[in-house]
């Protein structure tokens, strides 16, 4: 029976679950995602992802995503 402190309802069952595979969907995942760390005097003139692409499409295209209708 679930007292104050408890949160977790009875239908949990973690037990039956068996034991968690550590990094199970990593390599799926990097295959779809890539990570690029910023330094950090970059990364002050970066607000956001947006900022960082249009740049990006700016230098490789030669134009801004917007006018390229992305």
């Amino acid at each position: 029976m679930p007292t104050d402190n408890d949160d977790m309802l009875p239908e949990y069952d973690f037990a039956s679950m068996g034991t968690p595979e550590r990094g199970k969907h990593f390599a799926k995942f990097q295959r779809y995602v890539r990570t690029i760390r910023l330094p950090d005097d970059l990364a002050d003139r970066f607000p956001d992802e947006k900022s960082v692409l249009d740049a990006l499409r700016r230098d490789t295209y030669g134009h801004s995503a917007t006018k390229a209708g992305n």
